[in-house]
């Protein structure tokens, strides 16, 4: 029996090799610690493998969905912003070709008033007041009719070596026709004018007058003093107003004319008016015309 007991003694001492702590062996505490710090650390390896590596690939799937979405929204912005630039870009072009056209129409489909003037009616002296007839020929060589045909003149009185002669019955002439261009004589214009229809050729009369004042203002300038009469040049400014049938627009044809003294046997050089006798015979006056323009 005895042999028997030392051989299970033997497989038993084969079995449990593992060195155990006695007690009288201290026990380390800090590798226990490490034993329980290493269990632990194989447990949360465990519970992070699937769900939370699941978890972070679709958190960084959905901030790459949003960062893409983002980019998205600004290249579409762009894309909408350029979109809108171009339609801005091709509806001025469209207004500018709308413009080209009205204004082609206009100027090929308008009236053109073709004007010219000669004295009907010679100088007469009423009151303080000095008196001249003129007799507009107009004819209309446009394509369409123009309504409330109207002359709009009046009588400058300036001597010849005034400086001001070659400005003033530019200057004059324009706050005229402005004037007619704005529409402050519409209400007579239509009651008064006329209409011509393309081809049309007619006149129109108006009666002109000025204060004497004004002609003995210009006549008693210094520099005529050594002539043996007050001479006085007087000019005619003014303009033909008109509105188009198609449009309604104002145009008009402007004159300059400067009325002069001649004498029959020799008419080629001009003469001046005397202050104390402008009621000349027509037969020795005429008009000059010194510029024009139609618009």
């Amino acid at each position: 029996m005895q042999p028997n007991d030392n051989k299970n003694n033997h497989y038993a001492e084969d079995k449990d090799t593992t060195e155990r702590p006695t007690s009288d062996q201290p026990i380390d505490p800090t590798a226990r610690k490490r034993e329980a710090d290493d269990k632990n650390g194989h447990a949360d390896e465990q519970r992070w493998k699937w769900p939370d590596k699941l978890r972070l690939f679709f958190d960084g799937l959905i901030a790459v969905a949003t960062v893409a979405g983002v980019v998205f929204l600004i290249l579409q912005f762009r894309d909408t912003e350029r979109a809108l630039d171009e339609a801005k870009t091709a509806n001025r072009l469209t207004q500018q070709a709308v413009e080209a056209a009205n204004k082609q129409i206009e100027l090929t489909d308008r009236p053109w008033l073709m004007v010219d003037a000669e004295i009907e009616r010679a100088f007469e002296v009423k009151g303080d007041r000095i008196e001249l007839t003129v007799r507009f020929s107009i004819r209309n060589i446009g394509q369409s009719v123009a309504n409330d045909v109207w002359p709009h003149a009046e009588i400058l009185a300036e001597p010849m070596a005034d400086p001001r002669q070659f400005n003033l019955p530019t200057e004059r002439q324009k706050s005229i026709c402005d004037a007619a261009q704005a529409g402050r004589f519409d209400a007579f214009s239509i009651i008064a004018g006329r209409t011509f229809f393309p081809g049309e050729h007619g006149f129109q009369g108006l009666i002109l007058n000025t204060p004497i004042a004004q002609f003995a203002q210009a006549a008693n300038a210094r520099e005529f003093a050594a002539f043996p009469f007050p001479p006085v040049v007087p000019t005619i400014v003014g303009c033909i107003d008109y509105r188009s049938a198609v449009t309604g627009k104002h145009h008009q044809t402007g004159f300059v004319y400067r009325i002069v003294r001649f004498d029959p046997a020799n008419p080629q050089p001009a003469l001046f008016f005397n202050l104390h006798q402008m009621t000349v015979p027509l037969s020795t006056m005429r008009l000059e015309k010194l510029s024009s323009y139609a618009q």
